[in-house]
């Protein structure tokens, strides 16, 4: 749960204080609108029910499937659960927010270059293991 309630603290900071508070940048133009809420809150429950049609299927057909181990060690299944809960519901909003929505817009718009807008995000999403690599 740490992850859900910083990420919704920071949405609030960042994107609610100041990108529309200070920035006078519209909810409308970061892509938030009643219509997008609706149309994303209904693909979540119908994306989770296609997991599990598909996990069931691979089940009566005798695929070798299994979640991860760290659903039986460890924190275990509220542990995991926990930090689900908390990437889909506060790191992933913060993220596209703040950077597919505002940033990588506002980067193009003061560079107009698109390669400029791809070296950034590549760059941004670099994977973690390069950065942190255990030696």
């Amino acid at each position: 749960m740490p992850t859900l309630v910083a990420n919704l603290g920071m949405i609030i900071m960042i994107i609610g204080v100041l990108v529309i508070g200070f920035g006078h940048v519209r909810p409308r133009d970061l892509g938030i609108s009643w219509r997008n809420v609706a149309t994303r809150g209904a693909a979540f429950p119908l994306a989770w029910c296609a997991f599990a049609i598909a996990e069931g299927t691979m089940g009566f057909a005798g695929a070798n499937f299994a979640f991860d181990s760290a659903w039986n060690s460890g924190p275990g299944i509220d542990g995991s659960l926990s930090d689900w809960v908390g990437q889909i519901f506060g790191n992933t909003p913060y993220e596209e927010l703040l950077f597919r929505a505002f940033l990588i817009r506002q980067i193009y718009l003061r560079t107009l270059n698109p390669f400029v807008v791809s070296a950034f995000h590549a760059l941004w999403n670099f994977p973690q293991p390069i950065y942190y690599s255990k030696r």
